[in-house]
């Protein structure tokens, strides 16, 4: 194909600096101009040079929302909407016309790109980031009845086995989703590095405070996680720690005080975090112990490891030993893994890295891992070689119509 791959890209979760996930679709196809997309999304998404359609909710259910039977509307969206979002799209489809249909399976959208792809014949692209029927949910009426969660998962598996091309965010989520003849693992892609900020392998001096952050997700579990840690570090002198991420959900007490401490320090630009992340000694991955998380923990990577290792600072993942970043911190002595779920237990793990020479195996482990498999131009080309093999493959240049399944 001598032209760039035409790509109707529809997910709920669009290329923006909305959070890790979309950040990593950002850098694949906003950064890199190697494909022409039209995003179709029922989140917002706006580029002077990318046509897009705002997906929007069937009235009907829009109004019943509103009332107490807003859990039980949002099952029947999940179940049934992936239909009715078909005619809203079909005109745009048609006008764009791809070559091939992207989704980052989720629990309403992507069903509608399975549906798509079945009706037209066009190959259909996947990038498994969470395994979204049994996440985590800020809001309780996001998260499936368990009836609901079972077809959900059904349609995960029949929509890897649909793929042309299915990504897995790490070797877990290939494990659990199953054999596929096209299914690369694809680490969520970090920021291009900035030349400008390379690692000086220089530990912290002594006498003064070792300058730990966490940035990223402050809600549910990592959220509660999080603040048990600012609560067993409160007072303390020999470490200060800083946490970035959007509105947490903890209570407004807990809250004020880690604001008014400076511990919380809010949502800010890439551009001022990677400033903080150069200038911290020691950078926190905290995953979830819960055990309604562990098949999310057993598939999910979460970017923050990638983002942190461009840096050069020990990485400490705090998780469960089935945890996929934890597993890649032992494998590749990435990080320093800390399994249990007591925040004490992390901080005698943090005290370790006062010794000079731990500190610099550490950073060069991170740093190590950020020129292999965490490499942002490595996972980029990966991305990109294999939709452009998939557009060149004979098998897909002629689709031909079949029949929408109902499941």
């Amino acid at each position: 194909m001598d032209r760039k791959p035409r790509i109707f890209y529809l997910a709920w979760t669009v290329p923006s600096q909305r959070g890790g996930a979309c950040l990593a679709m950002l850098r694949h196809f906003l950064l890199n101009d190697d494909f022409e997309l039209f995003v179709a999304s029922s989140s917002p998404f706006e580029h002077p040079q990318i046509p897009s359609v705002l997906i929007r909710r069937h009235p009907i259910l829009l109004r019943l929302s509103n009332t107490r039977f807003c859990r039980l509307v949002r099952q029947m969206e999940m179940m049934i909407e992936p239909y009715w979002i078909l005619k809203q799209i079909e005109p745009v489809f048609k006008q764009f016309s791809p070559d091939a249909i992207f989704t980052i399976p989720d629990n309403t959208l992507s069903w509608t790109a399975y549906l798509l792809a079945q009706q037209t014949g066009l190959p259909l692209i996947t990038n498994f980031q969470d395994w979204w029927p049994r996440g985590q949910f800020t809001l309780n009426l996001e998260k499936p009845y368990p009836i609901v969660r079972e077809l959900l998962e059904h349609r995960f598996y029949k929509m890897y086995q649909a793929s042309a091309l299915a990504f897995c965010t790490s070797t877990g989520m290939k494990q659990k989703l199953g054999e596929h003849p096209n299914a690369p693992v694809l680490y969520p892609c970090p920021a291009p590095r900035d030349p400008e900020l390379q690692p000086d392998f220089q530990p912290p001096q002594t006498g003064r405070p070792l300058r730990l952050i966490y940035a990223g997700t402050v809600v549910n579990t990592y959220g509660r996680s999080v603040l048990s840690l600012a609560k067993a570090l409160r007072g303390r002198k020999d470490i200060e720690f800083h946490v970035y991420g959007p509105q947490p959900d903890w209570p407004a007490e807990e809250k004020a005080w880690m604001e008014a401490e400076g511990v919380y320090l809010g949502l800010i630009p890439y551009e001022q975090l990677k400033l903080k992340l150069y200038e911290a000694d020691v950078c926190l991955v905290v995953m979830s112990f819960e055990e309604k998380f562990r098949q999310m923990m057993e598939t999910s990577f979460t970017t923050k490891f990638l983002e942190y290792s461009q840096f050069g600072k020990p990485i400490i993942v705090w998780g469960p030993d089935y945890c996929q970043p934890l597993q890649i911190a032992q494998n590749y002595g990435s990080g320093l893994s800390v399994n249990s779920p007591n925040a004490s237990d992390l901080i005698v793990a943090l005290s370790t890295l006062q010794n000079p020479n731990q500190w610099i195996a550490l950073a060069q482990g991170a740093w190590k891992t950020a020129n292999s498999i965490f490499n942002p131009e490595s996972i980029h080309s990966i991305f990109k070689e294999s939709i452009y093999k998939l557009a060149n493959d004979d098998h897909y240049k002629a689709p031909k119509k079949s029949s929408i399944s109902l499941l």
